[in-house]
C-alpha cells in the first residue's frame, strides 16, 4: 500500500477516542466497551481512552451494560 512507505519505522501512536490525543508506549490505557444497540450510536464510543479519559465513559458503559440486563 503507498502509506507503507510514509511510515518508515515504527507504526502511528492509538489516539485516545475523547481527546484525540496520541495514546504514548508509557502511558496508561484502558479498552471500553460499549454494548451495541442498532437505535443508539453507543457502539461507536467503544475503543481504547487515556486512563483519566476513560472514567466517565466507563461508568455510561456500565450503567448501560446494567440497564441492557432488565430489572427482572
Amino acid at each position: 500500500m503507498f502509506l507503507d512507505s510514509y511510515w518508515q519505522g515504527e507504526p502511528p501512536s492509538p489516539v485516545c477516542r475523547s481527546c484525540k490525543q496520541p495514546i504514548g508506549k508509557n502511558q496508561a490505557a484502558e479498552e471500553v466497551q460499549f454494548p451495541h444497540d442498532p437505535d443508539r450510536q453507543t457502539h461507536e464510543m467503544s475503543g481504547l481512552y487515556h486512563a483519566a479519559c476513560a472514567r466517565p465513559f466507563r461508568s455510561i458503559a456500565h450503567a448501560l451494560k446494567m440497564l441492557d440486563r432488565g430489572f427482572f
